[in-house]
Parts: structure tokens; sequence; C-alpha cells
């Protein structure tokens, strides 16, 4: 396996304490996934949608939730790491 990473990824194993990780974990666990249909097919890539969503079965943006996982001081500590 590679030990380079990836151009512009930085990869900081201390940012989220054991408990931050765990709990971040869970709530990305309780979001409300979905798949898109292409063709009759259900596709395996999942994803939600914050702020604004695509809906591509009418080509429509329509109000989603509010992104519902408070980053604010670990949303600083990756800043510091990145140099952002």
């Amino acid at each position: 396996m590679n030990s380079i990473p990836p151009e512009g990824f930085i990869y900081s194993p201390d940012l989220l304490t054991p408990d931050e990780h765990d709990t971040l974990l869970g709530k990305l666990r309780d979001l409300e996934y979905q798949h898109d249909v292409f063709r009759g097919q259900r596709l395996k890539r999942s994803y939600a949608q914050f702020g604004y969503a695509y809906v591509s079965t009418g080509r429509k943006v329509k109000t989603a939730p509010a992104f519902p996982v408070d980053g604010g001081s670990k949303r600083r500590r990756g800043g510091s790491v990145a140099a952002v």
C-alpha cells in the first residue's frame, strides 16, 4: 500500500478525540441517505444533501435540511491543520 497521501491531502490522526470521532460517526450513520435511479436501476452510491438538494428526476433544486453536525471548534482545528 502506498503511504504517500495524494497531493492536497493532509492526515491528522489527532484532529478528533476518540469520543468526537464516535459521535461524528453516529451522526453520519443516522443521516437519511438517498440513492439515484438510472434507467430503472438503483445506483450503489448514496448521499445526503444539505441546504439545497438537486432532484434529478425533474432537474429541480429544492430546500434541504441544514447540515446537522455542529463543527465549530472541529472546523477551526481542521482549518489550522490545513493552514486555511
